[in-house]
């Protein structure tokens, strides 16, 4: 969900240019600001019972995009037009998610925010309003639908009397337990509720926490570390307004201890910030700065975050640095129209018309897409991220993707690219690397006769660089998103992650249309490999 955001425009020789932001404001630095968070641990969640049902998270809200950096429309070098071969990847596992049609499953909830990750045997996978438990090999559900909240029920507070949304799904790895967080809404008082469970088993019981903020706490994304549990918001409210990065105390929270939290607040103006989640069997180190990353103009904005639990005053973050990319524009930037708030809204969909308007789709372009996923290899630590630029018409939008790479240095770009092949706008992507090396990444698809569903494209450690194999579809759409908002909302993100078992099978999960109408969504659930991953 995006409240809505308040960005300084000038309107310069028709164009529509941002203020300078995050790259010229100063970090916040020099030591955390510390606060205490309630908690408990609960019965297993299969033996709770699901709180007394609330209002349905609605995030109809008139939220604009902050404009990165340009909107006039300059020429990509980077851009792959055509694929090189044959799709890479394949589909093992293919589970219908949480939407029209699953059982025992209702809701009115627009966009749905699709968040999920493999465990060991399961799968978890949360919308706003709903959670489910699946097996991980049958698709079976384990447990649920249920309310979100469910989590949180005897805990008292927001936690459990709202069930807000904004999920995150996370599977930390390297203690096999799950993270999951949601925040209490967008009326005070404010916070995030955090779950952590005491066994590899979702249905089991879990450590809960909730931790409270001045101002609305909007678009959580989440980052496991070695030391801390890294949250990002975008703040709304007097006391704090502007990207907010906290560190929850990991060793802590997997022991069921009270705990507190260490956040930063950066000045108004600055760029969404989205932070490193690690996967893979090597950890970071376990004094090692958390990696940030914004958008900046033809740039990635780095920031660090120090962490030290012994002595917050230690504690820092720091940057934003630019680390030079290829030239972009941002999808739908040059189709903004200053008057209308529709103006972010340009993803074409079949009988619908062309261009700006509520029956476009919103493409988000102005952020890092949920995750900037991290692994350790020998001798160089990696990240890949994507987000959505703009490529020439009728595409309209393709997924930018970046590899870095770091061997104990800075960080450096090692391979990027923009995959916009055929005629299909493509965005809300999500991307994870395997033990290999190799790259899969999901995403939305929609165009003038391709109704709104879901592809994967992938490449091996080997390929060309900057480039992925022909796209897999793993949900086909069949129909338009009408009137469902102001601004044409499809969705906030999408998840991929890495299967911590094999450590090279990827599961993603996002919404795809199921049939023309406002709350006619779907999800879908799909685990795919690369040739190298058995």
């Amino acid at each position: 969900m995006r409240a809505a955001a308040r960005v300084a425009l000038v309107v310069l020789g028709g164009a529509l240019l941002a203020v300078p932001g995050a790259g010229a404001a100063p970090p916040a630095s020099g030591g955390a600001a510390v606060s205490p968070a309630r908690h408990d641990t609960s019965r297993p969640l299969r033996d709770l019972v699901p709180p007394p049902a609330t209002a349905p998270p609605l995030a109809l809200d008139p939220a604009t995009d902050q404009l990165v950096g340009r909107v006039v429309p300059v020429p990509d070098p980077v851009l792959q037009a055509a694929t090189p071969g044959p799709a890479r990847l394949r589909v093992v596992h293919s589970y219908e998610g949480l939407g029209a049609g699953y059982p025992g499953f209702s809701s009115a909830a627009l966009p749905p925010d699709p968040a999920g990750a493999a465990g060991r045997t399961q799968y978890v996978q949360w919308i706003n309003g709903a959670l489910l438990v699946l097996d991980k090999a049958t698709g079976a559900a384990l447990l649920g639908p249920v309310p979100g909240n469910t989590l949180w029920a005897g805990f008292g507070g927001n936690c459990e009397a709202r069930d807000a949304g904004d999920p995150i799904v996370s599977y930390d790895r390297f203690a096999d337990r799950w993270v999951l967080q949601q925040f209490v809404g967008v009326t005070e008082p404010y916070g995030q509720c955090v779950a952590v469970s005491t066994t590899p088993d979702a249905t089991g019981a879990w450590h809960r926490y909730g931790f409270t903020y001045a101002a609305l706490n909007d678009y959580p994304k989440v980052g496991v570390w070695s030391h801390s549990y890294v949250t990002t918001y975008e703040m709304f409210g007097a006391a704090e307004l502007g990207p907010k990065v906290c560190a929850m105390n990991r060793a802590a929270m997997l022991a069921g201890a009270a705990t507190t939290q260490q956040c930063f607040q950066l000045p108004a103006g600055s760029r969404l910030v989205l932070p490193a989640d690690a996967e893979g069997p090597v950890p970071p180190a376990p004094a090692a700065d958390v990696p940030l990353v914004a958008l900046g103009t033809d740039a990635l904005l780095r920031y660090a975050l120090h962490v030290d639990w012994a002595n917050p005053a230690l504690s820092a973050l720091s940057g934003p640095s630019p680390l030079a990319v290829a030239p972009f524009t941002m999808a739908c930037g040059p189709l903004y129209d200053v008057a209308s708030r529709n103006a972010a809204s340009c993803i074409p969909q079949p009988d619908q018309p062309f261009g700006v308007g509520p029956v476009g789709l919103d493409p988000m372009s102005d952020r890092p897409m949920f995750r900037l996923a991290w692994r350790s290899f020998p001798g160089h630590d990696a990240m890949v991220v994507t987000h959505a630029v703009d490529v020439p018409l009728p595409v309209v939008s393709g997924v930018r993707w970046y590899e870095l790479r770091s061997a104990g240095g800075p960080w450096a770009v090692h391979q990027q690219g923009t995959y916009a092949p055929g005629g299909t706008a493509r965005w809300m992507s999500s991307a994870a690397m395997d033990r290999d090396g190799g790259i899969a990444v999901g995403y939305s698809r929609s165009g003038t006769t391709t109704y709104p569903g879901l592809a994967v494209a992938g490449r091996l450690a080997g390929d060309p660089p900057g480039t992925l194999s022909a796209e897999t579809v793993v949900a086909a759409g069949a129909g338009s998103q009408l009137g469902a908002s102001a601004l044409g909302r499809w969705g906030d993100y999408s998840s991929m992650t890495v299967d911590p078992v094999d450590d090279c099978t990827f599961w993603y999960t996002a919404e795809y249309q199921s049939a023309t109408g406002t709350f006619t969504w779907s999800t879908r659930i799909v685990a795919v490999r690369l040739p190298t991953c058995p």
